[in-house]
């Protein structure tokens, strides 16, 4: 969707881009009820491309040092892709207590709410 700083896609933000409203803004995609499952497979999506990690291996429950081997610099690429998947700025401390896959979604539920 050009133009649109949110890059999680769904049915639904395709159906509001296709009724002409030129570009989704993030009050749309909050009213389209992004879920965990979308943000989950986005996420699967970078941390493969990004990381070369099996996306049979992203799950809510998995750890991001322990389970996925990401390092603290890894840790600060994924954040600046939340960054740019969400388009809005992430503060240190909305990343700061982020261990699983399933804290990260929290976490875009949480910058999107904002």
């Amino acid at each position: 969707m050009p133009g649109t700083p949110f890059r999680l896609r769904s049915r639904a933000t395709d159906a509001f881009t296709k009724a002409g409203t030129g570009g989704t803004v993030m009050s749309t995609i909050l009213a389209a009820g992004i879920s965990d499952a979308e943000i989950l497979g986005r996420l699967r999506e970078v941390l493969h491309e990004t990381f070369e990690i099996a996306p049979a291996r992203v799950t809510p429950s998995a750890h991001l040092f322990t389970d996925l081997e990401l390092d603290s610099i890894d840790a600060v690429d994924l954040a600046i892709q939340v960054q740019e998947m969400t388009g809005m700025r992430i503060k240190p401390e909305d990343f700061k207590n982020v261990r699983t896959v399933g804290d990260v979604i929290a976490t875009v539920h949480a910058l999107l709410g904002r």
